[in-house]
C-alpha cells in the first residue's frame, strides 16, 4: 500500500467534488479575538445530537461543533484534509484503507480516542437496527450486505482494529468517492464507553471530541462550551455558541435585524427586503446547496411511458418561472447534477421552451391535441405556499398541451414509497447530496439496482448501469468526471425526469462576525469563527 499524499487529497476534493468556499470577509486578515458567544437561531427541532441519528437540519448543524471526523474540510481551500486521522494508506487496487489516527485526541469526559471508538463508530452507524441515515454510506465497506441481513455479532467485517492508533477498512470495490464519506457528519466518530452505557440518552447528553462541548440542551436553548482540550492547537476562538428557538421564518428575521443573532440563513421571501436595508447587502452570502429539484416521471405508465411525451413537457414547463418562486436564489437547471458537484457541466444547454414543438411531439405519441390522453396525477409530499404554487404552474403547463390534471397530496412519511409502487404519474422531488459526488446522484437516482429505493423514476438501461459502476472505480479524476458526464448525455435523451432549478443557500451575518467562510457540505466552521466588537 501506499500513503495518500495530501497533495493528493486535494487534487481529489476539487477534481471529484468541485465545490468553492467563500470567504465571507473580504479585508485583510486580523488577529483573531478570543472570547465571546455566537448566537445563531435553531433551524428546525433537535431532538437528538447523537451524528448517527440526526435527521433534521437543526440536528445537522450542531453535530459538526461537538464531533469530529476521520477526514474534514480546509476551510481555507474546501478541500479534503485530515481530520481525525493523520495519514492514510491505500492499496493499489483501491479497495483496502489502513487509517492511522492522531495520538493525544481527548472526549470530552477525557478519555482518549482509539481505533476501537471508530471501529464501534462505524459498526454502529452499518447496523439497520440503529436506524442511522449513515446505513448507505457504509455499503461498500466489506460485511455490510451480512450486517444489513440481521448478522451484527461482530460488527462490520470489513473494519478493522490494527492496534490502538490504527483501523484497517476493506471494501468490497473500489470507491474514489470513499474519502468524502469519511468526512460526514453522520459517521463522527463516538465514545464506545459512554454510547453502549446509554445508548438511548447519548443524544441527549452527547460527548465527542469537537471543538465544544454541551452546556445546556433545553427546548427553547442549546448552548454549547468552548472545549479547552481539543486537539487543534488554539481553537476554538469562541467561548459558547447559543442556539435559541424562533417559531417562524419571520421571527428569525426580526431577530437579525434587532440585532439579537449575529448570523442566519435567510428564508427566500426576506431575500429581497433585507438587501435594500442599511449595510446588510454587504453582509449577504449566496453559495449553491448541492440540491436538484425535479419532477419525475413513472416510465412504466401512459402516458409517460411514450419518450415523446415526457420530452414533450420538457419543452413546456417553465423552470425559470419555478426558480422565481424560490426568491431567484439559485439557477435554472440544465442537467441533473448542481453546480458544486464533480461533473456539473455550466456549458450544458437545458432545450428552450418550445410549445409549438411539444404539440408535435404529443401528436406523435398518439395524443393529438391531447386526445385520448389519459388523466394524470402529479403527486407531492408537501403542500406548503411555495409548492403549492410551483404545482399550480406545473399544471397550467401542462394544461396547454391538453392534458387533464389532478394534483394529489400524500403523506410526506409514506410518499416515497408510494411514488416507488408506480401509483402516480408525475411526481414533484429533490435530491440533496448525502456526500458530495457525482456517484450519489447517477447512482442513487438512475442505476437499475435502486428501483424501488431511491431511483423513483423507475428507469432503466443496462449500459448507464455499467457507465455508473465504471465511473465508481475509475481512479483517474479527469476520466471519472468524463464518465458521469457521458452518463448525464445518455439519461438527458431519455427523459425520465424533468430537473427544474438548483436552489442557493443565501446566509446574512452582522458584520462583526468573523472567519463564517462557507461551504457546500459544513454548515459553519464554528472553531475558527470569532468575533470582532472592537
Amino acid at each position: 500500500m501506499k500513503r495518500l499524499g495530501i497533495v493528493v487529497l486535494l487534487c481529489l476534493s476539487i477534481v471529484l467534488s468541485g465545490f468553492t468556499v467563500y470567504s465571507a470577509n473580504a479585508e485583510p486578515p486580523v488577529k483573531p479575538v478570543a472570547g465571546g458567544t455566537l448566537q445563531l437561531p435553531l433551524d428546525g427541532d433537535v431532538n437528538s445530537l447523537d451524528p448517527a441519528l440526526f435527521t433534521t437540519a437543526g440536528e445537522r448543524a450542531i453535530i459538526p461543533a461537538l464531533f469530529d471526523t476521520l477526514m474534514i474540510y480546509d476551510q481555507t481551500t474546501g478541500a479534503l484534509d485530515y481530520g481525525l486521522a493523520r495519514g492514510i494508506q491505500v492499496s493499489k487496487d483501491g479497495k483496502v484503507f489502513r487509517i492511522t489516527l492522531r495520538k493525544g485526541v481527548l472526549f470530552h469526559h477525557g478519555r482518549e480516542l482509539t481505533a476501537e471508538d471508530v471501529k464501534f463508530s462505524f459498526d454502529r452507524a452499518a447496523n439497520p437496527a440503529t436506524g442511522s441515515t449513515a446505513v448507505s454510506l457504509l455499503s461498500a465497506v466489506e460485511g455490510a450486505e451480512v450486517l444489513a441481513g440481521g448478522n451484527a455479532a461482530n460488527g462490520l467485517s470489513g473494519v478493522r482494529v490494527v492496534d490502538p492508533y490504527t483501523i484497517q477498512i476493506n471494501l468490497s470495490q473500489p470507491s474514489m468517492f470513499f474519502f468524502t464519506i469519511l468526512a460526514e457528519p453522520a459517521l463522527s466518530i463516538v465514545p464506545k464507553d459512554l454510547v453502549t452505557k446509554d445508548p438511548a440518552g447519548f443524544g441527549r447528553i452527547p460527548r465527542g471530541t469537537g471543538p465544544f462541548k454541551l452546556g445546556e440542551f433545553g427546548p427553547q436553548r442549546i448552548r454549547l462550551l468552548k472545549n479547552d482540550q481539543y486537539w487543534q492547537s488554539g481553537l476554538p476562538y469562541l467561548a459558547s455558541i447559543t442556539w435559541t428557538r424562533y417559531n417562524t421564518a419571520k421571527a428569525i428575521y426580526d431577530a437579525f435585524t434587532t440585532y439579537e443573532t449575529d448570523l442566519i440563513n435567510l428564508d427566500p421571501q426576506y431575500l429581497d427586503l433585507l438587501s435594500k436595508r442599511g449595510s446588510w447587502n454587504k453582509t449577504m452570502q449566496t453559495w449553491p446547496e448541492l440540491t436538484t429539484f425535479y419532477f419525475g416521471f413513472n416510465m412504466q405508465k401512459p402516458p409517460f411511458d411514450r419518450p415523446e411525451v415526457r420530452r414533450a413537457v420538457l419543452l413546456t414547463v417553465n423552470a425559470a418561472a419555478y426558480l422565481g418562486l424560490h426568491g431567484g436564489a439559485g439557477e435554472v437547471a440544465n442537467g441533473v447534477l448542481p453546480p458544486g458537484i464533480g461533473g456539473h457541466n455550466p456549458q450544458r444547454q437545458r432545450p428552450v421552451r418550445n410549445l409549438k414543438e411539444a404539440a408535435n411531439l404529443i401528436s406523435k405519441a398518439g395524443y393529438p391535441g391531447g386526445r385520448g390522453m389519459p388523466p394524470i396525477k402529479i403527486s407531492a409530499g408537501s403542500m406548503s405556499g411555495l409548492q403549492k404554487q410551483l404545482l399550480e404552474l406545473v399544471k397550467a403547463d401542462l394544461e396547454t398541451l391538453g392534458f387533464k390534471v389532478q394534483i394529489e397530496q400524500i403523506d410526506p412519511d409514506k410518499y416515497d414509497q408510494y411514488v416507488a409502487s408506480g401509483q402516480t404519474n408525475m411526481f414533484s422531488y429533490g435530491w440533496t447530496a448525502d456526500y458530495p459526488d457525482p456517484h450519489n446522484f447517477m447512482f442513487n437516482l438512475f442505476h437499475s439496482s435502486q428501483i424501488g429505493a431511491t431511483n423513483l423514476t423507475g428507469y432503466k438501461n443496462a449500459q448507464v448501469d455499467k457507465l455508473i459502476d465504471q465511473a465508481r472505480e475509475e481512479r483517474d479524476p479527469l476520466k471519472r468526471l468524463t464518465l458521469y458526464q457521458n452518463i448525464e448525455d445518455q439519461i438527458a435523451k431519455e427523459v425520465p425526469m424533468i430537473p427544474t432549478f438548483h436552489p442557493a443557500a443565501v446566509r446574512a451575518f452582522q458584520s462583526w462576525v468573523k472567519g463564517n467562510s462557507i461551504h457546500p457540505v459544513i454548515p459553519l466552521f464554528y472553531a475558527q469563527m470569532w468575533l470582532d466588537k472592537r
